[in-house]
Protein backbone atom coordinates (compact mmCIF):
# COMPACT_ATOMS: atom_id res chain seq x y z
CA UNK A 1 0.00 0.00 0.00
CA UNK A 2 1.43 3.02 -1.16
CA UNK A 3 -1.14 5.53 0.64
CA UNK A 4 0.27 8.44 1.93
CA UNK A 5 -2.37 8.97 4.73
CA UNK A 6 -1.49 5.90 6.06
CA UNK A 7 1.84 7.19 7.20
CA UNK A 8 0.67 9.71 8.99
CA UNK A 9 -0.08 9.83 12.45
CA UNK A 10 -3.66 9.22 13.95
CA UNK A 11 -5.10 13.11 14.52
CA UNK A 12 -1.88 15.42 12.93
CA UNK A 13 -2.82 17.57 10.24
CA UNK A 14 -0.54 18.29 7.33
CA UNK A 15 1.73 21.50 7.61
CA UNK A 16 -0.15 22.76 5.07
CA UNK A 17 -3.32 23.25 6.66
CA UNK A 18 -1.66 23.73 9.98
CA UNK A 19 -0.50 26.65 8.10
CA UNK A 20 -3.71 27.99 7.63
CA UNK A 21 -5.26 27.89 10.60
CA UNK A 22 -2.38 29.95 12.35
CA UNK A 23 -2.67 32.32 9.47
CA UNK A 24 -6.98 32.46 9.94
CA UNK A 25 -6.22 33.32 13.78
CA UNK A 26 -3.39 35.77 13.19
CA UNK A 27 -5.85 37.50 10.40
CA UNK A 28 -8.81 37.45 12.76
CA UNK A 29 -6.65 39.06 15.77
CA UNK A 30 -5.38 41.69 13.35
CA UNK A 31 -9.07 42.42 12.31
CA UNK A 32 -9.35 42.93 16.16
CA UNK A 33 -7.12 45.99 15.86
CA UNK A 34 -4.11 43.83 16.76
CA UNK A 35 -2.19 45.56 13.37
CA UNK A 36 1.10 46.56 13.34
CA UNK A 37 2.65 50.15 13.17
CA UNK A 38 4.81 51.34 10.58
CA UNK A 39 7.15 54.29 9.98
CA UNK A 40 9.68 55.07 8.07
CA UNK A 41 12.39 57.33 6.68
CA UNK A 42 14.94 56.56 4.16
CA UNK A 43 16.04 53.22 3.80
CA UNK A 44 14.61 52.28 7.42
CA UNK A 45 11.38 50.68 8.15
CA UNK A 46 10.50 50.74 11.96
CA UNK A 47 7.82 47.43 12.85
CA UNK A 48 6.12 47.29 16.13
CA UNK A 49 5.72 43.62 16.50
CA UNK A 50 3.01 42.30 18.83
CA UNK A 51 3.16 39.00 20.55
CA UNK A 52 0.14 37.20 21.62
CA UNK A 53 0.45 34.36 24.32
CA UNK A 54 0.34 30.58 23.24
CA UNK A 55 -0.04 27.66 25.50
CA UNK A 56 -0.88 25.80 22.02
CA UNK A 57 3.40 25.50 21.16
CA UNK A 58 5.69 23.32 23.01
CA UNK A 59 8.02 25.75 25.06
CA UNK A 60 6.88 28.84 23.63
CA UNK A 61 4.79 31.28 25.73
CA UNK A 62 4.27 33.84 22.59
CA UNK A 63 3.99 34.01 19.24
CA UNK A 64 4.55 37.01 16.96
CA UNK A 65 1.71 38.19 14.64
CA UNK A 66 2.71 38.33 11.04
CA UNK A 67 2.72 42.30 9.42
CA UNK A 68 1.93 43.32 6.10
CA UNK A 69 5.09 44.19 4.67
CA UNK A 70 4.98 44.25 0.18
CA UNK A 71 8.75 45.29 0.16
CA UNK A 72 11.10 42.72 -0.97
CA UNK A 73 14.53 44.43 -1.26
CA UNK A 74 15.90 43.88 2.64
CA UNK A 75 19.48 44.35 3.77
CA UNK A 76 19.27 43.93 7.43
CA UNK A 77 16.68 43.28 10.56
CA UNK A 78 17.28 44.15 13.83
CA UNK A 79 15.48 43.84 16.90
CA UNK A 80 15.93 47.12 19.15
CA UNK A 81 15.70 45.14 22.45
CA UNK A 82 15.52 48.45 24.58
CA UNK A 83 12.85 49.73 22.66
CA UNK A 84 9.20 48.06 23.80
CA UNK A 85 6.88 51.12 23.96
CA UNK A 86 4.43 51.10 21.04
CA UNK A 87 3.49 55.02 22.30
CA UNK A 88 7.23 55.78 22.00
CA UNK A 89 8.92 54.37 18.93
CA UNK A 90 12.62 55.37 17.92
CA UNK A 91 13.92 58.09 16.41
CA UNK A 92 14.83 57.71 12.95
CA UNK A 93 17.32 57.47 11.38
CA UNK A 94 18.27 54.73 14.06
CA UNK A 95 21.71 54.10 14.50
CA UNK A 96 21.98 49.80 15.18
CA UNK A 97 24.74 48.40 17.47
CA UNK A 98 24.90 44.70 17.56
CA UNK A 99 24.82 43.60 21.20
CA UNK A 100 24.71 47.66 22.58
CA UNK A 101 21.24 48.75 21.60
CA UNK A 102 19.91 46.16 19.13
CA UNK A 103 20.29 42.41 17.84
CA UNK A 104 21.02 41.63 14.14
CA UNK A 105 18.16 38.94 13.33
CA UNK A 106 18.75 36.03 10.27
CA UNK A 107 16.53 35.70 7.35
CA UNK A 108 14.91 32.23 7.66
CA UNK A 109 15.74 31.69 11.33
CA UNK A 110 14.60 34.78 12.71
CA UNK A 111 12.06 36.69 9.73
CA UNK A 112 10.88 36.16 6.58
CA UNK A 113 8.60 37.65 4.23
CA UNK A 114 5.89 35.49 2.66
CA UNK A 115 3.01 36.22 0.63
CA UNK A 116 3.76 40.14 1.84
CA UNK A 117 3.58 39.41 5.28
CA UNK A 118 6.44 39.87 7.12
CA UNK A 119 7.18 36.88 9.62
CA UNK A 120 9.31 37.42 13.24
CA UNK A 121 10.77 34.72 15.18
CA UNK A 122 13.48 36.00 16.98
CA UNK A 123 15.39 33.84 19.55
CA UNK A 124 16.09 36.95 21.84
CA UNK A 125 12.35 38.05 21.97
CA UNK A 126 9.11 37.40 23.21
CA UNK A 127 7.23 39.93 23.89
CA UNK A 128 6.38 43.11 22.05
CA UNK A 129 9.07 45.06 20.53
CA UNK A 130 10.32 47.44 17.52
CA UNK A 131 11.76 45.95 14.61
CA UNK A 132 14.33 48.03 12.69
CA UNK A 133 14.25 46.99 8.66
CA UNK A 134 16.98 48.17 6.89
CA UNK A 135 16.36 48.40 2.74
CA UNK A 136 18.97 48.08 -0.13
CA UNK A 137 18.48 51.58 -2.20
CA UNK A 138 15.44 52.80 -0.10
CA UNK A 139 13.81 49.98 -0.64
CA UNK A 140 11.34 49.01 -3.64
CA UNK A 141 7.53 49.01 -3.26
Amino acid sequence: MNDRRSTRKAGTKPPAQLQREIDEVFSKRARRGKACEQLSLGNQRLLFITFEPADTFAGVRAVPIPVDFRESDVAHVWTLYNETDKSKPPALPFSPVHNHNAFIEDRLHDWNIINGKFRYGSRVMDQDVWVLVEMKNGGRR
